[in-house]
C-alpha cells in the first residue's frame, strides 16, 4: 500500500503532517490488543495512531513508549481529525454527508392505505 500525506491544523493553528498507509482490519485489532480490554475509544485511537503515523521516509514517528505524552498533549478535536483521516482516508474533512438522492422526498411513491 502507498503511504498518504496527511495534515491536521492544531488548536494554536500549526500544522502537524505524518504519512500513512490505509489502515487494515488486522492493524486495527492488533492496536486495540496493545490497548487492552479496559481501554476506552480514546485508548484505542492513540494506539491506532501510534501504528499508523510515519515520517515521509516510511519510519515511525512514534512508539508505545509515547502513549502516556500524546494522551495528555493531543487535543480531542485533533484525534479525532487524525481518527477521520485514518479511518476514511477518501473523505475529506470538508466533505458533508450528502443525502441519497434516491431518498428524497420527490421520489418517493406514495401507497395507498
Amino acid at each position: 500500500m502507498e503511504m498518504k500525506r496527511y495534515a491536521v491544523v492544531c488548536p494554536d493553528g500549526t500544522e502537524f503532517e505524518y504519512w500513512a498507509t490505509p489502515l487494515t482490519i488486522l492493524q486495527r485489532s492488533r492496536a486495540e490488543k496493545i490497548a487492552g480490554p479496559k481501554a476506552d475509544e480514546v485508548d484505542h485511537a492513540i494506539h491506532i495512531f501510534i501504528a499508523k503515523a510515519k515520517e515521509e521516509d516510511g519510519s515511525p514517528m512514534f512508539t508505545v513508549a509515547d502513549f502516556q505524552e500524546l494522551r495528555r498533549d493531543i487535543p480531542a478535536e485533533v484525534l479525532s481529525r487524525l481518527m477521520v483521516q485514518l479511518v476514511s482516508p477518501d473523505m475529506d474533512e470538508d466533505d458533508e454527508e450528502q443525502p441519497d438522492p434516491k431518498l428524497s422526498s420527490n421520489n418517493l411513491k406514495k401507497t395507498k392505505d
